[in-house]
């Protein structure tokens, strides 16, 4: 049976994480090789595979958007803009 492994991206920005469906880690670090080669995407050998055989869930600690200097006239100095539209 095939189980989640996820390929992390670390650029000391943000953690990206690249989805793998593989019978075992070997066979998920094959995957990875080949997406970062097709990709063009420098990454570690072996690259870092972690597996989640139960899935995962995302919980984000900021929206996207900006922050960006506007005055409200009550003394506060921002307003965030930006995300999805």
């Amino acid at each position: 049976m095939k189980r989640l492994f996820m390929l992390e991206i670390d650029n000391r920005k943000s953690l990206t994480l690249v989805p793998f469906y593989a019978e075992d880690e070997e066979t998920a670090r094959d995957q990875a090789r080949a997406w970062a080669e097709v990709n063009n995407v420098k990454i570690p050998d072996p690259p870092t595979i972690r597996p989640f055989p139960h899935g995962f869930k995302g919980n984000y600690t900021w929206l996207p958007g900006t922050i960006s200097p506007t005055s409200y006239g009550d003394g506060s100095e921002e307003t965030i803009t930006g995300g999805n539209k």
